[in-house]
């Protein structure tokens, strides 16, 4: 826009503002702004000018702006010309302590955990739409009865991460002790270390070193083990933990996972 010359001066017609009900049902202030006519005169030079966009500021953010500040707002998306506002995906909580896989760049965790090199887990496919990469060992044996299902947000840092074993995996006499090992270090590389303290009697329970007879501590073994189906979900102090059967595979599974909080 050309700045107005020099000995120019406005007339405007002044804004009002009308309080009105946003379509989220929360009240705020809309500006209902007649056409604002500029006349251009000779005699009053430019004194108006600076009064007059420190006003029109002022109005404009108070009409743009929910009752009730800044605080708890929902962003949303601003789009272009013609296009409605969408919400915003939720930004990922800077809280999450460092050392867990959650909260993490999966690049560099997959360069660098034990947890995917110990286990040589491998992507079967590209990124999905909704984030999500599925892993698997990269070995022929194990292949098709253990599943990492890992989701990132736009800045590649893993949100979630969901792991999958076959029931006939855990319950192999032969291979049992496999399915242990891989859920236990689930259990304690996953989640951040505070979260990982609070499930660390279950990865006691699991520990397939643990001697002949060893009497679990936990209610939850019972669902890790399959003696009951009732899934278990539990608040922890950064994540939510839930384990339960699963038949996502057309095959009877356990699937274990750890989603960020916000």
């Amino acid at each position: 826009m050309q700045p107005l010359r020099r000995h120019a001066a406005l007339r405007f017609q002044r804004l009002t503002l009308r309080p009105e009900r946003t379509r989220r049902g929360r009240l705020g202030l809309l500006a209902k702004a007649p056409a604002i006519k500029l006349r251009l005169t000779p005699d009053r030079g430019m004194t108006m000018l600076k009064p007059l966009c420190v006003t029109l500021a002022v109005l404009l953010a108070a009409a743009c702006t929910p009752s009730g500040g800044g605080g708890g707002n929902v962003p949303t998306n601003a789009g272009g010309p013609g296009t409605t506002p969408g919400p915003v995906q939720t930004p990922f909580p800077n809280t999450i302590p460092a050392g867990g896989l959650i909260g993490a760049d999966l690049t560099a965790a997959r360069q660098s955990s034990d947890f995917f090199n110990f286990f040589h887990l491998a992507p079967t496919g590209p990124e999905g739409a909704s984030g999500i990469t599925d892993f698997r060992p990269s070995g022929s044996q194990f292949d098709q009865l253990v599943e990492v299902d890992v989701t990132v947000d736009a800045a590649d840092r893993i949100t979630a991460m969901t792991l999958t074993l076959s029931r006939s995996f855990i319950d192999s006499p032969a291979n049992g002790a496999y399915a242990r090992d891989i859920a236990r270090s689930f259990l304690q590389a996953a989640p951040p270390p505070p979260d990982a303290q609070q499930v660390s009697a279950l990865a006691n329970d699991i520990n397939p070193a643990n001697p002949p007879g060893y009497v679990a501590r936990t209610a939850a073994y019972g669902v890790f083990a399959g003696a009951s189906q009732t899934p278990v979900i539990a608040g922890l102090a950064n994540t939510q933990f839930a384990m339960g059967p699963s038949n996502a595979g057309r095959t009877p599974a356990l699937a274990l996972s750890f989603t960020a909080r916000y």
